[in-house]
């Protein structure tokens, strides 16, 4: 996978932002799989920015469930959030996919709010 397509930072002591940029398929889904699980390994509240991403596949849908899952058996150690921009492809896909399992806003500032 490009470099430039994922991008992982953490904002405070227990938050960390993975950010997507472009499509995101099968073919580099594991690298999101390893930055949710390596923000999970430190107990903290991962904030998935999808604003710049232009397509999502099932794949994709599958490690933020799996992201979901670990998130219900931590005990509330961890927390997910995700910002989307509404009304695009990847809205459309994550309302259709994860609906009602997920809580989806419409920028990193509104997700990081409800987030922490």
């Amino acid at each position: 996978m490009d470099e430039s397509l994922l991008h992982s930072w953490q904002v405070d002591e227990h938050v960390h932002v993975i950010s997507l940029k472009g499509e995101h398929d099968l073919t580099n889904v594991q690298e999101l799989r390893d930055a949710i699980a390596s923000a999970f390994q430190s107990g903290s509240t991962v904030i998935l920015d999808l604003t710049d991403a232009t397509l999502i596949d099932s794949m994709v849908l599958g490690a933020i469930a799996e992201a979901r899952m670990e998130l219900l058996g931590s005990g509330g150690r961890h927390r997910l959030a995700i910002s989307v921009r509404p009304d695009t492809h990847v809205a459309r896909v994550l309302a259709i996919g994860l609906d009602g399992l997920v809580e989806a806003y419409d920028n990193l500032d509104a997700a990081y709010l409800a987030a922490t």
